[in-house]
């Protein structure tokens, strides 16, 4: 699906950071379908033709370049997801798929996405809180650990900010997990802790289905 700007729109997002979940990196990188692929680079090069600047935490490329050792690892009959289904539907080589994983990083400094280091050994109380908010959404540890993550530091990056619309923070999070973001909000409603009010500030996270990520954007 392609996105583009409604007639007479003057929204920018210049001066914005705006961050990718790992279904979207791996998407614009062409390892999830040439559907998901033209989607992504859609959203992402309208977002950057209107002055906004892409990033993804180094997490993130953690939980990609996993994900994709992870499916080369594995037998055929043990393999799964948009990765696996492009393989085998012939749209891309498993050559590709060991190409990107070796040269990750290079792959998005081609492309002017930022990279923005994290660290995964966190003892703020926050920390926790999230990590087991997420209890519902994994049996898997480690995922719920890079999501916690990026709520963790994308609530903190936005804390000092005063804004009612989300397109005006100063930082944004994508995110293909509608899940995610119902959690984030609970999150956010059920603890004062936090110190951030979604009646003070606007939740920086946006769910990217299909055409809604543009509607919410441009409306």
């Amino acid at each position: 699906k392609h996105f583009s700007i409604p007639s007479g729109n003057k929204k920018t997002f210049a001066g914005q950071n705006i961050f990718l979940d790992n279904t979207l990196l791996l998407s614009f990188l062409g390892l999830c379908g040439a559907n998901e692929e033209k989607a992504a680079k859609s959203l992402v090069n309208l977002l950057k033709d209107n002055g906004a600047k892409i990033c993804v935490y180094s997490h993130t490329c953690a939980e990609a370049t996993n994900a994709l050792r992870s499916v080369l690892a594995h037998h055929q009959s043990e393999r799964f997801g948009l990765t696996w289904n492009a393989i085998a539907n012939g749209e891309i080589p498993e050559d590709y798929v060991d190409y990107v994983i070796r040269n990750f990083e290079e792959k998005l400094h081609e492309n002017n996405f930022n990279i923005i280091e994290t660290s995964n050994k966190i003892k703020h109380p926050n920390f926790s809180a999230i990590f087991s908010e997420l209890n519902f959404l994994s049996d898997r540890p480690t995922a719920r650990e890079r999501d916690a993550l990026s709520i963790f530091y994308m609530i903190h990056q936005n804390k000092l900010e005063r804004k009612s619309d989300v397109l005006q923070l100063k930082n944004i999070f994508i995110t293909t997990n509608p899940a995610l973001v119902s959690a984030i909000r609970r999150y956010l409603i059920e603890n004062d802790a936090t110190g951030y009010d979604l009646n003070e500030y606007a939740n920086p996270f946006i769910v990217a289905s299909k055409i809604s990520i543009m509607v919410n954007l441009w409306q």
